[in-house]
């Protein structure tokens, strides 16, 4: 409800990927009149409007009886006060959204209420069926109640009829008589009844058995007279029924039990309703813990996502400003680095590198955390794990030092997962070179990648080394954006949450095993491609290497497969049809990078150079001195979205 139709065409456009139903109102009393017309799940009020204002309009909704159950979320265009908040809570609102509304925090809001309230209508008529049921066997089982009471009542003129057995056990004697419906009842043949006590007292069921002895031991003890009791009895053809007992002792002058005489009947029918509406009873408690377990999960990823979204706005701007103002600074130090300087001033000019290095790191981290490349291609394309392993082997092996063993355990068959093929690359990357940092002190170790189909359905990911491994207190915050225990000089604390990041989309879940000791594995639970679903087939665009230094091209080479790049060598410029170009020089002669991108836009250059300096507007990059494999493939990532996109 909003008294600005465009606001209202903006919230529609953002909540139609739902699939709700989407019922707009201009005014506080049109609002109201579609309230008491219709059944409401979500109500998005505006805080200011001219009528009334959204906390006394949340208040008359929440009045009603009919919209109990309705939640209320408040949009505001000013920075509200905590008391504002509180006012908002105590008219009934449940959420607040601030303007500029971030379509996916909106989107996600009213999907999770809408879901509640289906949960909670579910829950009404589960519950009222469930009443229903009970009333109805409640209603059978008093008017079975009155039936015995009334044969109770005539039990000596119709015993027969009544289906009640009757009993009289002599104490002194031991004599049992039964009538033939007690015999019935207890799954005795008439023709095998002895007239012995042992031969009833041998049905009754195993577990009930010490307790009826019992009873009647303390009934004679206590002198009472009246005996009742409910158990059960295990008949031969294996069945097991409830029968209620009940009898009266009569005592001699002396106040000898004599006689105990009494009636029998089967209540199974009962005994069964009671712990029919014992289990529904049980299991209304497991669906609500169930459901509130469910709601905080939800709760707690939709937490995540607005951090992520977030630090995402704040890393996108930070990135830019810092790549712009680091450029002029690394080409005046490599400038400095060609003269003839003094010793001390030559360290410092070092250490200011090394700094300018750290934040160059820190820079491509937040790029590639505010990228998002996948997005919209995460629920679309999917990942064929043993062929993915093919291309990736060289260059995981490249992200951690050569003493160190990388080994996959991937079975034939597996299914392919859905999620974004060069965000699922890049994951499985930061969580190797992770690993790989992790084993470096100790000199030696191995870093395993596996896969299996879990029991739900989903592929489990994992990424194990068998290094030092994690405190708990670091375990429970290693996912959290910018946590490292690394120096600042080496880690950023991207590298995580990027990878947290990449599972979400995918609609999975990451879990973190590790103690001191016994190593740290990362699984990734990933859902499984809809094998009915074709995917797109696109045309791999052209990548062409001009680079003369073999292991450079080896692992450029990896890094482009991966990104489902056309790799081809060439010691000239590249074909007309070439997407990206990555050159050491050698064929700048023949042809300059700013010719190359310029005849289309959506070409893409890196140009490998000790003398940078190039060009500002981003389509050329260069990558000096040798850079590391995390670098090259963090900017390689983001050239091949850019160019795929044109």
């Amino acid at each position: 409800m909003d008294d600005q139709p465009a606001k209202l065409l903006t919230y529609e456009a953002i909540l139609a990927d739902l699939g709700e139903n989407l019922i707009r109102a201009e005014s506080a009393r049109e609002a109201l009149e579609i309230l008491l017309r219709q059944e409401v799940a979500v109500v998005l009020l505006d805080v200011c409007m001219p009528e009334l204002d959204g906390f006394e309009l949340a208040e008359m909704i929440r009045q009603h009886p009919r919209c109990q159950r309705v939640s209320i979320i408040l949009v505001s265009a000013v920075l509200l006060s905590d008391l504002d908040r509180l006012k908002g809570y105590g008219s009934g609102a449940m959420d607040y959204v601030p303007v500029p509304v971030v379509p996916e925090i909106l989107r996600a809001k009213v999907a999770i209420f809408a879901d509640l309230y289906r949960k909670n209508r579910t829950l009404e008529r589960v519950n009222e069926e469930l009443e229903a049921r009970v009333e109805a066997r409640t209603a059978a089982l008093a008017a079975t109640t009155a039936q015995l009471q009334e044969s109770e009542e005539r039990f000596r003129l119709a015993t027969a009829a009544g289906q009640c057995g009757t009993w009289d056990w002599e104490l002194p004697t031991g004599r049992l008589a039964c009538s033939d419906e007690t015999l019935r009842l207890i799954g005795l043949p008439v023709a095998e009844f002895a007239g012995r006590i042992d031969q009833v007292v041998a049905r009754i069921h195993p577990d009930d058995r010490e307790r009826v002895l019992a009873r009647l031991t303390a009934l004679a003890a206590e002198r009472q007279a009246t005996y009742a009791e409910e158990h059960r009895m295990a008949l031969p053809d294996g069945r097991v029924v409830w029968l209620a007992t009940q009898g009266r002792l009569s005592y001699d002058d002396d106040g000898t039990p004599q006689r105990l005489v009494g009636v029998c009947f089967d209540v199974t029918e009962r005994k069964e309703a009671e712990l029919e509406r014992r289990r529904h009873r049980d299991e209304l408690a497991r669906l609500v813990e169930e459901r509130t377990r469910e709601l905080e999960e939800s709760y707690q990823r939709l937490r995540f996502s607005e951090r992520m979204a977030a630090i995402g706005t704040l890393a996108a701007g930070i990135g830019h400003d810092l790549g712009n103002l680091l450029l002029p600074v690394r080409m005046r130090l490599d400038t400095l680095q060609t003269r003839d300087l003094p010793p001390d001033v030559r360290r410092d000019l070092t250490a200011i590198q090394k700094a300018t290095q750290y934040v160059q790191k820190l820079t491509s981290g937040l790029r590639l955390l505010a990228l998002d490349p996948d997005q919209r291609a995460a629920s679309t394309e999917s990942v064929d794990l043993e062929e993915w392993w093919s291309e990736a082997e060289p260059l995981l092996r490249s992200a951690v030092p050569s003493n160190i063993e990388v080994r996959a355990r991937i079975p034939a068959g597996i299914p392919p997962i859905q999620v974004g093929r060069s965000a699922f690359a890049q994951a499985v990357f930061n969580l190797v070179q992770n690993a790989g940092d992790a084993l470096q002190q100790r000199g030696v170790g191995v870093v395993e990648v596996s896969a299996e189909v879990e029991p739900d359905g989903r592929v489990a990911v994992r990424v194990r080394d068998d290094g030092p491994g994690m405190p708990e207190e670091v375990r429970q915050r290693c996912l959290e954006p910018f946590f490292t225990t690394r120096s600042r000089s080496f880690s950023t604390g991207l590298g995580l949450p990027l990878v947290v990041s990449v599972v979400h989309r995918a609609g999975g879940a990451i879990e973190v095993d590790s103690a001191p000791g016994r190593g740290t594995t990362f699984t990734l639970h990933l859902p499984v491609a809809p094998l009915a679903v074709e995917p797109e087939r696109v045309t791999a665009p052209l990548a062409v290497l001009t680079v003369k230094d073999v292991r450079t091209r080896a692992v450029m080479s990896s890094i482009l497969k991966m990104l489902h790049f056309q790799v081809e060598t060439a010691a000239h410029p590249p074909a007309a049809e070439a997407r990206l170009w990555i050159t050491d020089g050698s064929a700048l002669a023949a042809e300059a990078p700013e010719a190359f991108v310029g005849r289309h836009p959506a070409r893409r250059a890196v140009v490998l150079t000790n003398s940078p300096g190039r060009n500002a507007d981003g389509r050329i990059v260069e990558l000096t001195g040798h850079p590391k494999p995390g670098e090259v493939r963090a900017t390689l990532t983001r050239l091949a979205a850019e160019c795929q996109r044109g």
